[in-house]
């Protein structure tokens, strides 16, 4: 159990370093791919040895070896952050599809959520990563019908508000939440709109009494959206049991 977990660590440790890549040059509008990891500073192409998650920052002091520039801090934060979520989700669960796509979805659920909250943008690069975990989904027994379902339960309702709020809400939310609705099924879809608005308001409304909003501020609401959809994935009992009590 115990290699166990520090395999899954690993896997979160090279997860949050590709994931701290994308949040570095999407905004940039930069190829994840090419050029190869350099460092910003000096632009020194990273070899092999600069590249090992978390153990090149310690040793190299979290500086560049080749110009000594103070490296980004946000990539050993999202390496460790990564590292330890993994520990927690795959805890005493044994490999399986269900659950690497449940580290795939939460992967790229933290990398969109930390972006629109950054930039007030979701970007398109990032949803064809979740199009792709859904064909991943769809590969090892998801019903297809099921995704349709989903997607369309949460995205239409999002598309109207979209079309009647006259610019106030993004479309990136619209094409999150199709994307979103293929981990999901019709009843999930519908409880993780209004989980994720309870949320909204509830973070709002505590922002308001802080005095670190004001009413009329924009709101990113893909965190939102993220945290209800990936809580319904992993829990879909919460599900059933609401429609249960509160529906039948």
């Amino acid at each position: 159990m115990m290699l166990l977990t520090l395999f899954y660590i690993l896997a979160g440790l090279c997860t949050g370093s590709f994931l701290a890549l994308c949040a570095d040059r999407l905004p940039r509008g930069e190829s994840l791919f090419f050029p190869a990891s350099h460092c910003d500073a000096c632009g020194h192409r990273l070899g092999f040895f600069d590249l090992i998650p978390l153990w090149s920052y310690l040793r190299l002091g979290g500086r560049c070896r080749y110009c000594l520039a103070p490296l980004k801090k946000d990539l050993l934060w999202w390496e460790v952050g990564m590292g330890g979520s993994f520990a927690l989700l795959g805890r005493g669960t044994a490999p399986s599809p269900l659950l690497f796509l449940t580290f795939y979805l939460f992967s790229f659920l933290v990398l969109i959520s930390v972006m629109d909250g950054k930039e007030k943008f979701v970007y398109d690069a990032s949803l064809l990563f979740l199009i792709g975990g859904a064909l991943f989904h769809l590969l090892f027994g998801a019903s297809f019908f099921r995704m349709v379902g989903g997607s369309l339960f949460l995205g239409l309702p999002l598309w109207m508000i979209y079309g009647l709020s006259r610019g106030r809400m993004g479309f990136g939310d619209v094409t999150l939440a199709f994307s979103l609705g293929l981990f999901l099924d019709g009843e999930r879809s519908l409880l993780t709109l209004f989980l994720a608005s309870l949320l909204g308001i509830a973070f709002s409304a505590l922002m308001m009494a802080l005095g670190r909003r004001k009413w009329r501020d924009p709101l990113p609401f893909a965190p939102f959206l993220c945290t209800a959809a990936f809580f319904l994935f992993v829990r879909p009992d919460v599900a059933r049991l609401y429609f249960q009590l509160f529906l039948f």
